[in-house]
């Protein structure tokens, strides 16, 4: 019975060892190659280390994307915001242009009137000239036709004195004086008018020309953050359809993943299921073992006790043996001495002729005395002499 709780004990702890070594070769094996492996028969794997070596393992598949998902993300924020900034600087620009655009269009509607005004002024100015000069000769044709009329009204005015003719003629002279004068002035104001729009009009002209080299230098400018915005923006679709073209790939793996994490999940709910069915067998077993280290247990308490008796036993048998023997001895030496003692009698009481009676023999003492009590009693009856000899 020591040898089975032994044996059973063995069997447990061996068990239990084989289920340790599985699950310790389970981790590293799914450790190393990056997927759970199944072996047949493969029991003693936990739900919980499961899931930790699954997120393990989709921790490393995923490292990539949580390093590239960032660095994609920023990229894309630096272009949207390089987009908008230069989107906001052609904008700027065009306002910029739309503004000189409309000052040049003041300037040259500004230049377009002050040379309207040169020409109204030119134009006043050739009248006024034209008006001077018509008077002039009309001054002189007066002039002529008076020394004319003076020359042949002579006689027939004789009432008219010189000096009044002379006074008439200075009045005349005096007003178309004046009015030469007046018109000599206008003439002086509409030249520096003429002048001053003159200034004018070639300040506006500088200004539009200044005006113009700005404009050009604007659209230069313009021409050239276009190409730039063209450059970035065919960089950004290329890097856009890289990264279209990566999601994808990575999309395609995850998908990929995702059957295979399915996949593991079936081969381990089934694993699962296997190894509740195996623990429950293996409780059962566990049971019926327990049950029979119980039972032998009880029976190596039994067996112990029975042994103890056996030898308690033993010892009193011993030492029933050596009384048995002590009496044995002892009687043999009274049968010597009594039949030493009874012989002269029977030689004295019988005749020579008639034979002694024999001695009755002793019982034999039983060898395995079941008790003190049997064994004394077998020790009397076997000190019982016969009567005849007796007497």
């Amino acid at each position: 019975m020591d040898s089975m709780e032994h044996d059973t004990r063995m069997i447990s702890r061996h068990d239990s060892s084989d289920s340790e070594n599985i699950k310790k070769q389970y981790i590293e094996a799914t450790l190393e190659s990056g997927y759970p492996i199944y072996t047949t028969g493969q029991v003693g794997v936990d739900q919980s280390d499961y899931t930790n070596m699954l997120i393990t393992i989709l921790r490393k598949r995923n490292q990539s994307l949580n390093f590239i998902w960032p660095a994609l993300l920023l990229m894309a924020m630096v272009l949207a915001f390089t987009t908008i900034y230069f989107y906001q600087e052609v904008k700027l620009k065009e306002l910029e242009n739309l503004q000189q655009q409309k000052a040049v269009s003041a300037a040259e509607a500004k230049i377009t009137q002050k040379q309207t005004e040169l020409d109204l002024l030119t134009e006043r100015q050739q009248s006024t000239t034209e008006e001077f000069n018509t008077l002039q000769r009309q001054l002189l044709a007066l002039a002529e036709a008076n020394l004319e009329q003076t020359k042949g009204d002579t006689g027939a005015k004789a009432q008219l004195s010189g000096f009044e003719l002379v006074s008439a003629l200075q009045g005349r002279l005096q007003q178309a004086e004046e009015q030469a004068s007046l018109l000599a002035g206008e003439n002086t104001i509409l030249q520096k008018q003429i002048e001053q729009a003159k200034q004018d009009h070639s300040n506006t002209l500088e200004a539009y020309n200044a005006l113009q080299n700005r404009v050009k230098e604007k659209t230069d400018e313009l021409a050239s953050t276009m190409e730039v915005i063209d450059t970035l923006n065919s960089e950004r679709e290329t890097k856009l359809n890289e990264t279209l073209k990566q999601l994808s790939m990575f999309k395609q793996e995850n998908i990929k993943l995702q059957k295979e994490v399915n996949k593991r999940k079936a081969a381990f709910d089934a694993l699962a299921k296997r190894y509740r069915d195996t623990q429950g067998l293996y409780d059962v077993a566990r049971k019926k073992v327990n049950e029979l280290s119980a039972e032998h247990k009880a029976n190596d308490n039994t067996v112990s006790q029975l042994q103890k008796n056996l030898t308690a036993t033993q010892k009193q048998l011993t030492e029933i043996q050596q009384s048995y023997d002590q009496l044995s001895s002892e009687y043999q030496t009274f049968k010597a001495n009594l039949i030493g003692a009874t012989q002269p009698i029977k030689a004295r009481t019988q005749p020579s002729t008639t034979p002694a009676s024999p001695v009755t023999k002793p019982a034999p003492v039983p060898q395995t005395p079941t008790s003190s009590t049997q064994q004394t009693e077998g020790s009397a009856q076997n000190l019982k002499f016969p009567e005849a000899t007796l007497e």
